[in-house]
C-alpha cells in the first residue's frame, strides 16, 4: 500500500513528539507493572503464610487462668491456645524484646532464614529488629542477663507489623523486637513476670457470641480483639489493599490522560493534511483505510512504550517492593519476578487505547466531502475571536487567540501542568499534616507521659498517677474499638473544645474524641450505641460535645458515671496515668502506652517513609509537566512557522519571536499551579479522612507555606525546562516558509 511509505516520513518529521508520548508512556507501564507484580505476589505469599501458620481469628486475655482448655473447645467447637510472653531488656539499649514459646496450634512461627531451634541458647529474632540493631544471624544477644545466640530469622503472622501494643499506630523496630525460644528456655523465666494472652480459632459450628458470653461469665474478659481489630494483622492486609487502590488508578488515570494527549496532538496533525486527506479520499481511499493509517502512528509510541516499561520495571521492581513493604512489616516474601498478567496488560492496553483514540480523533477529523478537504473547507466552521478592532498590541491579541481559540489543546496544557503539581503537592501536604499531627495532636492528649492499662479492676487511689477507669467496646454496626476512660479530674487528660473550653465532668455527661467523632461520623447531640467486649452488653449513649484529640479513640465521662455504666464500685479503676515511668510488671498489664514513643515512631515514619517518597513523584511530575507543555507549544510551534517566519521578514529577532509565539502559555501557568496544589491538598485530605481507621488517628490536612513554595518552585521548574528545549526550535523556521504558503 502506497501508504505505508509515509510512516517513516511521518515519524522522522514528528520524532519528539513519538519520543515523548514513548517515555511518558515507558514511565506509567513501569510503574504500573511494578506495582501490579509487587502487590499480587506478596499478597498470593502473604494468604498463603496466614493459612500455613493457622492465623488466629481473635485474642483475649481474662481476670482468671483459664484452668480447662478442652472443655472450652468442645463444647462451643473452638481451638484456644495459651501463649504467654515476657519482655526482656536488651543489655547496652533502651530496646525490649518479647519473647514466645513455639506456638502448638495457632500462631505458628516460620523460619525465614537461617535454622530452627536446637539448644536452650538458641533464639530466632523478627528481621527488622535484626536490621535495625545490626545484629545478623551468628552473633549473640543478651537479654536481662541471658546470651542468646541468633540462630536464624522469624516470622510471627499475629506480629508482621510488629507493634508492642495493639492500640499503637506505627511499630518502632529500634526499640522492640519479638524472639521465640524453646519451650524448654521458656518456662525457666519467672511466672510472675509473664503476661498471658489467649488465641482462638474458630469452626463453622462455632456460636461466636454464645462463646464468648460464656469466657466473660466464667473467667471474666479482660480484653478481646478480633483479628480484623488487630493492628498487627489488619495492618499488612491494609497494605495490600493501598497497592490494589494504587494499581487500580494508576494506570486508568494515566491512560485517560495520555489518550487525551494523543488525540489532540495526532488530532492537530490530521487537520493540517485535510489537504492531502482529500486527495486521497478522491484518489479512492475510504476513510477508515485513511483512520487506520493514522491510527498506526498511535501504536507506534503504544508498543515502544509498553516494551521499555515493562523492560524498566524489572529492575525497578526490588526496589519499589522494598519501598512498599520494608521498614512497614516483616518481609515474608522477596520479589524477584514480575508477572505475566501485569507485563500483558501493560503491553496491549496503552496501545489499544492509543489506536481507538486515533482511529476515532482520524475519523472526526476527515467530516466533510473531498471536495472541502481539498479546498480547506470545514462545516460549522467556528469564527475567529473578535479582537480586530480591539486596542490591545500585536501580541497580546496573538496570544489571546492562541489561547482561546484552541480550548482543548489549552485545557491539556493545564491538565499537564496541574498532573505534575497535584503528585508533589499532594506528597508534602502528607508529610506535613503528618508533622503537624506529630507536633501537635500527640501534645494536646494531655500532660500525662505513660498510660497504664491494668489486667484487673483496682478501688481506691493508686500508690503515684491518677486513678481512671477504662474499658473498650465494641462500636454498633462498625468494625472498630473504642475505649470509654471515667476521669476524677482533668489534671492528666485534656477534654477541651476547638475553642479551648474545658467540659465540665458532670453526672451523665459523655464526651468523644473528635478522631472517634469522624471515624463513627457521630456529632455532639447524636446518640452512639457501645456493646462490652465481654458480656457483649449494648449501650445507647448520648454524646454532650466533642473534644480535640485526634490520635486516640475516646470516649470521657466522669469516673462515678462509667462506673455506674458498668456496674462497678464508685472508686473502681482499671488505668493509671502519670508523668513518671512506674514500675509494673507485664503480668499486671494488659498494655502500656507512652505519648514519647508514639512521637518518635511517628517521626521515624516520616523521615524514613513519606520524605523517601518526595524524590521519585518529584521527578515524575517534573517529566509529565516538561512533555505535557513541550508536546502542547510545540504543536503551536508547527502550526504557526508562517507566522514566525513572516515575523522574520519583518525583522523581528528570535528572542521576540520567542516572547510573542513560544511562551504563548505563561498566561496558563499561574492558573495550572493553583489548580495542582489544591488538587494534590484534596486527595491528601480524602486519604486521611478515608484512611482514620488504618492510621488509627485523625489527621488534619495542612500544609506549610515552604512546601507550598516549594511546589510552585518544581512546577515552575519543570515549565521553565520545556520552555527551553522548545527555544532552538524558532531558529530553525526559514524567512522563506511564508512565501511558500502564499505561493499555495
Amino acid at each position: 500500500m502506497v501508504l505505508n511509505k509515509r510512516y517513516i516520513r511521518n515519524f522522522r518529521s514528528n520524532l519528539s513528539f513519538f519520543v515523548s508520548i514513548t517515555i511518558l508512556t515507558a514511565l506509567v507501564v513501569c510503574l504500573y507493572v511494578a506495582f501490579d507484580s509487587s502487590y499480587g505476589v506478596q499478597q498470593e505469599s502473604f494468604n498463603k503464610l496466614l493459612d500455613e501458620a493457622q492465623l488466629e481469628d481473635a485474642q483475649f486475655m481474662t481476670l482468671l487462668p483459664i484452668d480447662d482448655v478442652q472443655e472450652l473447645e468442645e463444647k462451643h467447637h473452638v481451638t484456644v491456645e495459651t501463649q504467654p510472653y515476657i519482655d526482656l531488656n536488651m543489655e547496652n539499649s533502651e530496646a525490649e524484646v518479647r519473647i514466645f514459646a513455639p506456638s502448638s496450634a495457632i500462631n505458628l512461627y516460620k523460619v525465614q532464614d537461617g535454622r530452627d531451634l536446637e539448644s536452650d541458647t538458641d533464639i530466632l529474632l523478627n528481621g527488622l529488629f535484626m536490621q535495625r540493631q545490626n545484629l545478623k544471624i551468628g552473633d549473640s544477644i543478651d537479654l536481662d542477663g541471658r546470651t542468646y545466640h541468633i540462630c536464624g530469622e522469624v516470622i510471627r503472622t499475629d506480629y508482621l507489623f510488629c507493634l508492642k501494643n495493639i492500640t499503637d499506630t506505627f511499630s518502632d523496630s529500634d526499640r522492640f523486637g519479638i524472639g521465640v525460644v524453646k519451650e524448654s528456655a521458656f518456662v525457666t523465666y519467672e511466672k510472675k513476670d509473664m503476661a498471658t494472652v489467649y488465641a482462638v480459632r474458630y469452626s463453622d459450628k462455632t456460636d461466636v457470641t454464645a462463646f464468648r458470653k460464656a469466657l466473660n461469665e466464667k473467667y471474666g474478659t479482660l480484653s478481646y480483639v478480633d483479628v480484623s481489630n488487630n493492628s498487627r494483622i489488619q495492618s499488612p492486609k491494609d497494605q495490600f489493599d493501598e497497592l490494589s487502590y494504587t494499581v487500580q488508578i494508576i494506570l486508568p488515570t494515566t491512560m485517560v490522560f495520555m489518550v487525551l494527549l494523543i488525540a489532540v496532538v495526532l488530532g492537530r496533525k490530521i487537520k493540517n493534511e485535510r489537504k492531502m486527506i482529500g486527495v486521497l479520499h478522491a484518489l479512492g481511499y475510504k476513510r477508515y483505510e485513511l483512520a487506520l493509517h493514522y491510527s498506526v502512528l498511535g501504536a507506534i509510541p503504544g508498543i515502544l512504550g509498553g516494551i521499555l516499561g515493562v523492560l524498566f520495571s524489572i529492575p525497578a521492581l526490588a526496589p519499589l517492593s522494598d519501598m512498599l513493604i520494608e521498614d512497614k512489616m516483616e518481609v515474608f516474601y522477596k520479589v524477584t519476578h514480575i508477572t505475566w498478567k501485569s507485563s500483558l496488560i501493560a503491553l496491549v492496553l496503552p496501545t489499544a487505547c492509543y489506536v481507538i483514540a486515533v482511529f476515532i480523533t482520524a475519523l472526526i477529523n476527515m467530516r466533510g466531502s473531498a471536495i472541502d478537504m481539498i479546498k480547506g473547507l470545514k462545516k460549522n466552521k467556528k469564527k475567529r475571536m473578535g479582537l480586530r478592532k480591539a486596542k490591545l498590541s500585536f501580541r497580546t491579541k496573538y496570544k489571546l487567540r492562541a489561547v482561546f481559540g484552541h480550548l482543548p489543546r489549552t485545557l491539556l496544557v493545564i491538565c499537564g501542568i496541574a498532573l505534575g503539581g497535584t503528585l508533589v503537592a499532594f506528597t508534602f501536604a502528607c508529610v506535613d499534616s503528618i508533622q503537624r499531627y506529630v507536633d501537635t495532636s500527640v501534645k494536646e492528649t494531655g500532660e500525662f507521659e505513660y498510660e497504664y492499662f491494668l489486667s484487673s479492676v483496682k478501688t481506691g487511689v493508686p500508690d503515684k498517677g491518677a486513678a481512671v477507669m477504662a474499658a473498650s467496646f465494641e462500636v454498633k454496626d462498625n468494625p472498630d474499638l473504642i475505649t470509654l476512660m471515667g476521669i476524677d479530674d482533668t489534671s492528666m487528660i485534656h477534654v477541651k473544645d476547638s475553642d479551648g473550653n474545658e467540659f465540665p465532668l458532670d453526672e451523665d455527661k459523655f464526651y468523644i474524641s473528635e478522631m472517634s467523632a469522624f471515624a463513627y461520623h457521630v456529632k455532639a447531640g447524636d446518640t452512639i450505641t457501645i456493646r462490652n467486649i465481654a458480656d457483649l452488653k449494648e449501650y445507647p449513649v448520648h454524646v454532650d460535645g466533642v473534644f480535640v484529640n485526634g490520635s486516640q479513640s475516646l470516649m470521657v465521662a466522669s469516673r462515678s458515671s462509667v462506673n455506674r455504666l458498668l456496674s462497678m464500685p464508685e472508686n473502681a479503676y482499671t488505668l493509671v496515668m502519670s508523668k513518671e515511668k512506674l514500675p509494673y510488671r507485664d503480668s499486671e498489664l494488659l498494655r502500656e502506652v507512652s505519648k514519647s514513643s508514639l512521637s518518635e515512631a511517628l517521626d521515624k515514619t516520616i523521615n524514613q517513609g513519606m520524605k523517601d517518597l518526595l524524590m521519585p513523584i518529584t521527578v515524575i511530575a517534573v517529566i509529565i509537566s516538561v512533555i505535557t507543555t513541550y508536546l502542547m507549544v510545540n504543536i503551536l510551534l508547527n502550526e504557526s512557522t508562517s507566522v514566525i517566519s513572516m515575523l522574520k521578514v519583518l525583522g523581528y529577532r528570535d528572542g521576540e519571536i520567542n516572547r510573542i509565539v513560544t511562551y504563548v502559555y505563561h498566561l496558563l501557568l499561574p492558573i495550572g499551579i493553583a489548580l495542582g496544589i489544591w488538587l494534590g491538598t484534596v486527595l491528601n485530605r480524602l486519604n486521611f479522612e478515608s484512611q482514620t481507621a488504618k492510621y488509627n488517628s485523625f489527621i488534619e490536612n495542612y500544609v506549610t507555606p515552604k512546601s507550598l513554595l516549594i511546589c510552585v518552585g518544581i512546577t515552575l521548574a519543570s515549565y521553565v525546562i520545556s520552555m527551553f528545549l522548545l527555544s532552538s526550535k524558532v531558529k530553525k523556521v526559514e524567512m522563506v516558509e511564508s512565501l511558500k504558503n502564499n505561493q499555495e
